[in-house]
């Protein structure tokens, strides 16, 4: 997967959250199938806690890993990056307690099914050559119409 057909943008761009949420730095590669993205702990992410993002809280960095594999063929599209719903994860395992401030996490994505709608990926987290977290992850796409229905709800 080394696939980068256009120059990457921040990887903000890829993801329709604001910009506290955003846990990811960089798109490292891309293709039609997966995505490989770095992140860095930091004691600023959202999760973290008394010097450690639990590890059950990868599962936010798997997800946003996903949506930023969506948000890029959208955005290269010339589209904006969608919002996109977690809705189902059948399968995880978080082997790492916690993640400690200073480490440099690989995240992947690799699509296994899906369709523009709807799709399911299997993820994996890695730091130091170690897996730190895998998840099977089902996502949903809403209509922007319907989002926006929520938003105002708001």
């Amino acid at each position: 997967m080394d696939d980068l057909r256009t120059p990457p943008r921040p990887i903000a761009d890829y993801l329709a959250l604001g910009p506290r949420a955003v846990l990811l730095d960089e798109v490292l590669s891309v293709d039609d199938d997966g995505i490989v993205v770095a992140a860095h702990v930091d004691a600023g992410a959202v999760y973290f806690r008394d010097g450690v993002v639990p590890g059950v809280a990868l599962i936010e960095y798997l997800a946003q890993t996903v949506g930023a594999f969506v948000g890029y063929h959208e955005v290269t599209a010339g589209r904006r990056a969608p919002t996109g719903l977690l809705v189902a994860c059948p399968s995880a395992r978080f082997p790492a307690a916690g993640v400690a401030e200073g480490t440099s996490l690989r995240l992947e994505a690799a699509r296994f099914w899906g369709r523009r709608e709807v799709g399911a990926f299997r993820c994996r987290a890695w730091a130091c050559g170690e897996q730190l977290a895998e998840a099977t992850l089902s996502v949903f796409r809403p209509e922007e119409s319907m989002v926006e229905s929520w938003k105002s709800q708001l």
